[in-house]
């Protein structure tokens, strides 16, 4: 039976408002997957960071640095060894909460969970990352003697690997106090030594940050610069692993290695500590007051000017 031309019309129409709505709840969707994980994030680390969780996991540490053989805990008795296995397994998530809520709140001075401000939630992340550091190193020292192993999040690790993992948390460990300075110098003038934050009991400044940061790693060029821009405003000379630095050696040590990418303006500083006729090595090359200030210009004008783009600065 052959249709009428406004029934044709009516279902053609119908079939056109469908597709269109159906396109746009698809769109809708998409949309709210795509960012859902934009915003989850923060909602999950607040919550993490205000959950029970944080005491929980200094409470396992606690334990584990009693290094008793049984320890009571919740009901259940757990040696010292599996008190730090809970402590690391849980220390994870929350040290990757506390970066992910300070760099929301960096910038602006806001607080939030708990009051904290972006400076303290890499306080707290700096002294978590300490505790952790330090289960490692029990495990490999107290623990494994005898080829025994520990299972931690499904792996097993001897002695050995328990030790390296010890060693190769030093890297992360620099970053981390690096960040901190970072954070802790943005609120200091230079007529100022700036706040202090507590880590681990101590109270430290942007330059302890720094120097805590350097005994990870000595060779990091860019906690060097940061070193030269904090630490000369009240004092000559800082102390690194029993030798005395002035702020002029710490931009050296930044450029002679140059195992960072460092800010021009060391360059910069540097020249301007040079009298006419002096020079200084970076490494095995020689580099004059008009050397630094030459080097700054091409490294400059690499960044900015396109016309020296495919310039490469030796």
């Amino acid at each position: 039976m052959k249709k009428l031309k406004y029934e044709t019309q009516f279902e053609q129409l119908f079939w056109k408002v469908w597709r269109r709505f159906f396109v746009g709840v698809a769109f809708v969707a998409m949309i709210f997957l795509l960012y859902r994980k934009r915003f989850t994030p923060m909602t999950t680390d607040l919550d993490l960071i205000q959950s029970h969780v944080v005491n929980d996991i200094e409470e396992w540490f606690r334990c584990g640095e009693q290094l008793e053989r049984n320890k009571m805990v919740k009901g259940t008795l757990y040696a010292w060894s599996e008190c730090f296995v809970m402590g690391i397994e849980g220390a994870r998530p929350l040290l990757d909460a506390y970066y992910n809520v300070g760099s929301k709140l960096q910038g602006g001075g806001k607080t939030y969970a708990e009051g904290l401000s972006h400076v303290e939630c890499y306080a707290r992340a700096v002294t978590l990352a300490t505790r952790v550091l330090k289960a490692w190193y029990y495990l490999g020292e107290k623990l494994l003697l005898g080829g025994l192993t520990v299972t931690i999040e499904g792996k097993e690790y001897t002695q050995v690997e328990c030790y390296y993992k010890f060693i190769s948390m030093d890297p992360a460990m620099s970053k981390a106090w690096e960040i901190l300075g970072v954070a802790l110098a943005e609120y200091g003038s230079p007529e100022e030594t700036g706040p202090t934050v507590e880590v681990g009991g101590d109270r430290v400044d942007a330059t302890k940050c720094f120097l805590w940061a350097l005994r990870y790693d000595s060779s990091r060029s860019v906690v060097w610069y940061h070193l030269a821009l904090v630490a000369f405003h009240h004092q000559d000379s800082v102390s690194f692993k029993g030798r005395m630095y002035t702020q002029r050696q710490c931009l050296i040590e930044a450029l002679k290695t140059q195992s960072e990418v460092v800010p021009i303006q060391a360059w910069t500083m540097l020249a301007k500590m040079l009298n006419e006729g002096e020079s200084v090595f970076l490494g095995q090359n020689e580099f004059s007051k008009k050397d630094l200030n030459d080097h700054a210009t091409a490294a400059w004008r690499a960044k900015h000017d396109p016309l020296y783009h495919d310039v490469k600065v030796i």
